[in-house]
């Protein structure tokens, strides 16, 4: 097989021209950490915050589960209606599961959102984030059982092989991921 020379119209080849500029680039990227020696801390606390967020995003998206099952079986029993009506309404209960968990996760975060809350402000915020945290855990509980046996046996024959440890982290970091998200960007803020 024969290999073709391809030159640009200055006289060098492209790979060689790519080559320069990568380097380039790195050099200059070398110089601007050697003149600011905060940059690594900025780029670093970048690359931990949105790792997090990515990490949190992909957790509430399996979060959505429990929401869609719950408000597709309240739609079917409030409206009293066949399999087949709701498999049609599926998408209905996605978009109802949806903002549920949305409501649910704001509720969560609302104290920590707070600019400079009031006594009276910060009670109720505090409320409503009790509300969320109950109805997120019980949707959780009941979507990712954290026992393998029923409550009684477990209580009658504790054993810890009988713990689903996997639900258990799935559940702590569904009700506690979000807090954690504005917690590190709380603290990562003041280096971005």
């Amino acid at each position: 097989m024969k290999t073709i020379n391809v030159e640009t119209p200055n006289g060098t080849k492209p790979k060689e021209n790519w080559k320069k500029k990568a380097e380039k680039a790195v050099k200059q990227r070398a110089e601007t950490l050697k003149e600011d020696p905060k940059a690594l801390q900025k780029v670093a606390a970048f690359v931990i915050f949105f790792g997090a967020i990515t990490v949190e995003g992909l957790v509430l998206f399996a979060n959505l589960s429990p929401y869609m099952k719950a408000s597709n079986v309240l739609i079917a029993k409030a409206l009293e209606l066949n399999t087949i009506v709701q498999s049609a309404l599926k998408p209905i209960g996605w978009i109802v599961g949806t903002a549920g968990l949305c409501a649910v996760q704001f509720g969560e975060i609302y104290p920590l959102l707070l600019k400079s809350p009031n006594t009276q402000k910060y009670a109720k915020a505090s409320s409503i984030a009790l509300i969320a945290y109950a109805i997120d855990s019980t949707l959780a509980v009941s979507f990712w059982p954290p026992l393998k046996v029923s409550l009684l046996e477990f209580v009658q024959t504790p054993l810890m092989g009988n713990i689903n440890w996997l639900n258990i982290i799935i559940i702590l970091v569904t009700l506690f991921g979000g807090e954690a998200i504005i917690r590190l960007n709380k603290t990562l803020g003041e280096t971005f």
